[in-house]
């Protein structure tokens, strides 16, 4: 799930969009559940992807930082800039959008990396990733609570033991239906197949 922090401190939870240039200090926060990554686990690849409510003209500046977290604890409990403030970022930027543009991030995977060796990662951890606009155009960013199917998505592919260079992806398109089905909102007549 998302929530947005606004520069205050707010908390909203339930936002649908992600006003990312407001202020340098308007923050998204998602949580990302059943990761599946073990102590030990090599990531080799980590990119965040989210979708763009609007156009820009120019490059927008982003920071993203990554934080574990308990199973039952995400940002609503602590705030986002809270948890985030110490924590290692990196800073990458976009091209210029158009709306409904999918936004691809630098290669996180050093962050997730530093998460899961950190000596509170479990089975049961979830990685929880910030992100914000640092400079650039302003531009509006879909929540997970936003239009079905262009909310963020953390792609990872950890590093088979033994083969170096071969990398496999964590999630499986089965992972991808069940996550997109949970965030369908609970109204209307969609039967079930």
């Amino acid at each position: 799930g998302s929530v947005v922090e606004e520069p205050d401190g707010t908390l909203l939870p339930t936002e649908t969009v992600f006003e990312a240039g407001a202020s340098t200090q308007h923050w998204m926060g998602m949580r990302f559940d059943n990761v599946q990554l073990s102590q030990g686990d090599k990531v080799a690849e980590a990119l965040l992807s989210v979708s763009s409510e609007g156009r820009t003209t120019n490059r927008v500046l982003f920071e993203t930082a990554v934080v574990t977290s308990d199973f039952d604890q995400g940002f609503e409990e602590t705030g986002i800039s809270d948890r985030l403030s110490a924590e290692p970022s990196v800073r990458w930027y976009s091209n210029k959008l158009s709306e409904g543009d999918r936004i691809n991030s630098v290669d996180l995977s050093a962050l997730i990396q530093e998460a899961i060796d950190s000596p509170d990662w479990t089975s049961d951890s979830s990685i929880l990733v910030g992100l914000r606009r640092v400079g650039g155009s302003a531009t509006n960013l879909i929540t997970s609570h936003g239009v079905r199917g262009e909310g963020p998505i953390l792609t990872l592919f950890k590093q088979i033991s033994g083969s170096a260079g071969t990398n496999i992806p964590l999630r499986t398109a089965r992972d991808e239906i069940i996550e997109r089905i949970e965030t369908l909102p609970a109204t209307g007549n969609t039967p079930l197949v």
